[in-house]
């Protein structure tokens, strides 16, 4: 099946892998914050003069989302086209994120256009819906001290949202600096994803505390901390940096008497 345009003609479409029916394109499920890959085939349509072989210059295609606060897009870079001939481009799209979904779904259009120098614009549109995750998990914030002394203990204060489809039981944080084989780990509690209107002490956010000691004996430099939060279903985990300094110790002087 041929769509019929201005200066091309667009003759396929692949979206994350599918084939879509350019005459009667049905939706196509995404999972939110995937990198998906479009393919877009089309034609430079054959002139009605036979003896001429036109060629148009500064051709782009570019895929795109509206509506978000981020730029959710793709571009080729410039090319030209010769009367007759088939091509194929290949680009990326990231879909958004949980962040921008109010609902647990919601239906955009992934917009195909293509541009080209003294010619009017090309463009279609093809259905998209973009669902959370069953079990996800995101961590919103992690704070700590930037230096800590060895031998103390220092606080990490974790801020977790479950930002999938499915309500979390029984999640943990856990601090740990591997190189020092020092870790704490407490426990979160439950998530829904969403504000749970039968029991208020149930929202699908909350922060948490761990004190995790650091070892008297460890040397002084800058380690990777790991927090990770996790329950049976699902986990996720960020990495920072903290500096570990000794204790300045000296000599009390010796007070000698007759």
């Amino acid at each position: 099946t041929v769509v019929a345009t201005d200066f091309v003609d667009m003759t396929g479409l692949e979206i994350d892998g599918m084939h879509v029916d350019l005459n009667n394109a049905a939706t196509i499920g995404v999972d939110v914050s995937n990198t998906i890959p479009v393919m877009v085939m089309f034609t430079a349509p054959a002139d009605t003069d036979p003896d001429t072989r036109y060629e148009i210059d500064d051709v782009r295609v570019k895929v795109y989302i509206e509506g978000f606060r981020n730029e959710l897009e793709d571009e080729t870079s410039r090319f030209h086209i010769l009367e007759g001939n088939t091509y194929t481009k290949r680009m990326s799209i990231t879909v958004p994120s949980s962040f921008d979904l109010d609902d647990l779904s919601e239906n955009v259009d992934l917009l195909v256009r293509f541009n080209a120098q003294g010619e009017s614009s090309v463009e279609k549109n093809f259905p998209l819906e973009i669902q959370k995750e069953s079990y996800s998990l995101n961590l919103l914030s992690v704070d700590t001290s930037n230096v800590v002394v060895s031998g103390d203990q220092v606080s990490v204060d974790v801020v977790v949202q479950n930002n999938g489809n499915e309500r979390l039981d029984n999640i943990y944080v856990e601090a740990s600096i591997p190189e020092l084989g020092t870790s704490r780990k407490v426990y979160v509690g439950d998530l829904s994803s969403d504000q749970d209107e039968e029991d208020d002490d149930i929202n699908d956010a909350t922060s948490k505390r761990v004190y995790l000691t650091i070892p008297r004996d460890a040397a002084a430099g800058t380690y990777d901390m790991v927090v990770e939060v996790y329950n049976y279903d699902v986990s996720v985990e960020t990495t920072t940096r903290v500096a570990i300094r000794n204790v300045d110790a000296g000599v009390m002087p010796v007070t000698a008497t007759k």
